[in-house]
């Protein structure tokens, strides 16, 4: 898990082992402790528990401070899908800000590459689709995007990629959201579709 998200990120992480915690009252999701430490449920199949390492401990991806992280927060805010997206999910699955949906988005497109290398993996369309309401269109594009350009055959510096997706056009409506489509085998019109509120 850890050669591969060093490939992917284009940088070294703190050490080349991760600690898994199994606990009985983790469910539904994994969490990140600390570090390389994070915590499963016990009873998870060992697919899901390497699927839970592929993505905790990418947290944070690229400094979220720095200023690549900042231009495309700035791109990705005048981005009507993904501010919509925000206003009007369900705020109990988290990811309320546009850096937090990043975030997370960018670790997800990621993890799915990493799963799918190690034969884990579930299909990325089914994954998106059912996963926090359908929330993470912004996860699809970035995926989708980066297999177009064989990214996750040749890895890279991720925050190099970000810096030039951002600048060249690639988090744009036009290639981004086609791309989340292609990835969620929908038209480009109902890749969000606002939830009925609850009476």
């Amino acid at each position: 898990v850890v050669a591969e998200q060093e490939r992917l990120l284009g940088r070294p992480l703190m050490s080349p082992t991760i600690d898994i915690v199994l606990m009985w009252f983790s469910k539904p999701h994994g969490v990140r402790v600390q570090g390389q430490r994070f915590l499963s449920h016990v009873d998870y199949p060992d697919g899901n528990v390497v699927s839970i390492a592929a993505h905790e401990v990418l947290h944070p991806p690229i400094p979220m401070d720095g200023p690549v992280a900042k231009r495309v927060l700035e791109v990705l805010g005048r981005d009507s899908l993904f501010t919509r997206i925000v206003a009007e999910h369900d705020k109990s699955f988290g990811y309320n800000s546009l850096e937090g949906l990043l975030n997370e988005d960018i670790c997800q497109a990621l993890d799915q590459i990493v799963s799918e290398r190690l034969g884990v993996a579930r299909p990325a369309d089914k994954r998106w689709a059912q996963a926090d309401g359908g929330m993470h269109v912004l996860a699809a594009g970035l995926y989708g995007t980066l297999k177009a350009e064989g990214y996750d055959k040749t890895g890279g510096n991720l925050e190099r990629w970000l810096a030039d997706a951002a600048r060249s056009g690639k988090l744009s409506p036009a290639s981004l959201h086609p791309a989340a489509a292609q990835v969620l085998g929908k038209p480009v019109a109902e890749l969000w579709v606002t939830p009925a509120k609850k009476a």
